[in-house]
């Protein structure tokens, strides 16, 4: 089901417009995966639940020498399928595939990706949770080790320095953390063509929906939820010049106004 999910929101991603691609970093969530298939020792529950899958991915790292999960999920997966004999392709139509795998990638472990102008540069091949000489990620470890960079590992949004943190895009509230204390928040960050950043926060967010396969790829509006987004000038007295618009902010928010228009 994660997977699934994973896929059908870079199906409402990619359907918003057709110019859009997609890039994801090398991070924690997929090297558990494969550091898991490479040990040998999955758990039984895993296994009776997920076996399809971990059978599959199994067979991604030994036969085709791809143990990243993702990059098999987006860039290999439909291929092989459509490969398959008949019979047993027919087991796999009721799953989500990406509808369009030559507009996303995942990076490399190591592998550079920024974006800007050559002298406002600003990095983001760090999920966030690599910190310095193989440490923990830390608010402080990518502030000092980073001029211009933007990350997300820790679900929260902040700036220290030349450092943005963009939050999480998933639920602020999920098995693993309810009932404890949390400072999760949603949101995301705009690298102008000048190498500007910026952070927008979103205040409230909607369960995801599942892409189901009978029903083909769900556009933005349908994945992302009816409520209406809406963005608000920063009234926070400790950033005053955050509530001013400047040349860059204005034609992205009619963008994002133009955007919303086509859901309604």
């Amino acid at each position: 089901d994660e997977y699934a999910g994973y896929l059908a929101s870079k199906n409402a991603r990619l359907e918003i417009r057709p110019e859009i691609e997609i890039t994801d970093v090398n991070s924690n969530h997929p090297r558990w995966m494969t550091t898991l298939l490479g040990t040998g020792e999955i758990p039984q529950y895993m296994e009776v639940i997920n076996k399809p899958v971990i059978d599959e991915l199994r067979m991604a790292g030994s036969v085709y020498g791809v143990t990243n999960p993702l990059e098999w999920f987006l860039n290999y997966r439909n291929d092989w399928i459509d490969a398959l004999p008949a019979v047993v392709r027919a087991k796999y139509d009721g799953v989500t595939r990406i509808q369009d795998p030559a507009r996303v990638r995942v990076l490399r472990p190591g592998e550079p990706f920024t974006v800007g102008p050559r002298h406002r540069q600003v990095q983001l091949e760090n999920h966030g949770d690599q910190g310095a000489g193989g440490a923990k990620g830390s608010p402080n470890a990518h502030s000092a080790g980073n001029l211009n960079s933007i990350s997300g590992d820790s679900h929260v949004v902040a700036l220290l320095g030349g450092w943005m943190n963009v939050g999480t895009s998933t639920d602020t509230r999920v098995d693993y953390s309810k009932g404890g204390y949390s400072a999760w928040s949603n949101g995301l960050a705009l690298v102008y063509p000048d190498g500007t950043k910026q952070l927008i926060v979103f205040e409230g967010h909607v369960s995801r929906l599942y892409q189901r396969a009978e029903n083909g790829v769900l556009g933005a509006g349908p994945f992302f939820g009816p409520d209406p987004l809406v963005l608000r000038e920063n009234d926070n007295e400790m950033l005053p010049q955050a509530s001013v618009g400047d040349q860059y902010s204005q034609p992205w928010y009619e963008s994002w106004r133009t955007l919303l228009r086509r859901f309604e």
